[in-house]
């Protein structure tokens, strides 16, 4: 009996030795910064543990700030696999639904979406393996994120052990849990200072019905809306459709068709204040927006293949009001008036030409020889045809206003 209980104190004892041995282990490495004491103390107790995840905050001096993603623990295989960490972001959106946050750069997206992903390769590992520290297998660099709406959310980080050799299909952030090795979800709050993604297709869809107001503010320049220039309108509708299906395609088709009756309602009563018209597209455009709405304008004063002169009044206003470049106004201008006839008689050269009289002879005989240079060159390069004509009655034009200002 005695001799049971002096194996059972020897047993008892050695358990107490490694006890106080595995803390001032643990002790030790807290001591020397790797890791805490609780996280070593577990360490040498329960060893690696089951795999988890953890979110960081990253910003070096004269970096931009970023959300680091670390893991630790044994990884869940069974056999040897080249592991990796696909990492995902969802935030709720208005209905309380999960839903993707994009990126704005290629790099971090998946592979068949706008949906941000960060994919890191970790190499081949063999079961009993893992992580003993945390250790960094992924970044989420806030600055390229953009959720559906701006504001503050709570991000899900959803967090994914993957066969690199077989990652599972994973769109808009979403995967079957079961094709990947272990998934986890981490959650941080941040503060979008950016548009979301719906908000900016909001404002699309308003920038478009303001544009195709201002389209009809050129084709009812002279009083009437030709059949030519109506088929223009509706094109650029249907093209402007045919990235929406469902319930939502008849719902902006209805919005564009509204915003073309009431334009033409507007134009016939001499009711369209087209500075109104402007001043809203500033609100919702960018410059993108902002070209494609110019883009139609002289569409529509092409429509009849003539260029008037109060159509080319209406699109410089347009322009000038919404603050576009005058080199990008006039690579819009230029694509549409090769295909035009401009008879000196029919067009106020200085609008045709881009020339502003008050800026001076110096400046406008500077601007006139440069057009020259342009249009002679198209000639030179152009076939017989309706376009070398059109190119030549351009430097007819050109020659005239030379003449007017005595350059």
């Amino acid at each position: 009996m005695e001799f049971i209980f002096v194996i059972l104190f020897f047993i008892f004892f050695g358990w107490i030795v490694n006890a106080v041995l595995g803390t001032l282990r643990a002790a030790g490495k807290a001591a020397i910064g790797k890791g805490t004491l609780k996280e070593n103390l577990e360490l040498e107790f329960r060893g690696m543990g089951g795999l988890r995840a953890r979110i960081t905050q990253n910003q070096k001096p004269g970096q931009p700030f970023f959300l680091g993603v670390e893991a630790r623990g044994l990884f869940p295989i069974y056999s040897n696999t080249t592991v990796g960490f696909a990492i995902s972001v969802l935030v709720k959106n208005d209905a309380g639904d999960l839903a993707p946050v994009l990126s704005m750069i290629k790099e971090f997206q998946e592979p068949g979406s706008r949906a941000f992903q960060d994919l890191t390769n970790c190499g081949e590992a063999s079961p009993n393996q893992g992580y003993l520290n945390w250790v960094q297998i992924g970044a989420i660099p806030t600055e390229i994120l953009q959720p559906p709406s701006g504001g503050k959310h709570q991000l899900n980080i959803v967090v994914r052990l993957v066969d690199i050799n077989n990652v599972p299909s994973i769109d808009l952030g979403y995967s079957d849990p079961s094709e990947s090795l272990w998934t986890g979800i981490e959650t941080y709050d941040y503060n979008f200072e950016v548009s979301g993604y719906l908000e900016e297709a909001e404002h699309k869809d308003k920038a478009q019905s303001l544009t195709i107001k201002i389209g009809m503010a050129v084709a009812m320049a002279d009083g009437t809306l030709e059949d030519s220039e109506g088929n223009i309108l509706k094109k650029w509708i249907v093209s402007a459709l045919s990235h929406h299906t469902g319930e939502k395609r008849e719902s902006i088709k209805k919005t564009y068709n509204d915003a073309m009756k009431e334009a033409y309602s507007l134009s016939k009563s001499g009711n369209l204040i087209l500075s109104d018209v402007c001043s809203e597209l500033n609100k919702y455009a960018d410059n993108t927006l902002k070209y494609e709405a110019l883009e139609l304008a002289h569409k529509v004063m092409a429509a009849d293949g003539v260029v008037d002169e109060r159509e080319m009044k209406i699109i410089h206003k347009v322009a000038e009001s919404l603050g576009i470049d005058s080199n990008e106004l006039e690579k819009i201008r230029d694509k549409q008036i090769i295909k035009l006839q401009t008879k000196a008689d029919d067009v106020d050269i200085d609008s045709l030409l881009g020339v502003d009289p008050s800026s001076g002879k110096t400046e406008i005989c500077k601007k006139l020889k440069n057009e020259f240079i342009k249009w002679n060159s198209r000639l030179t390069s152009l076939s017989e045809g309706e376009e070398k004509d059109n190119a030549q009655q351009m430097l007819d034009l050109i020659g005239k206003a030379r003449k007017k200002y005595d350059c």
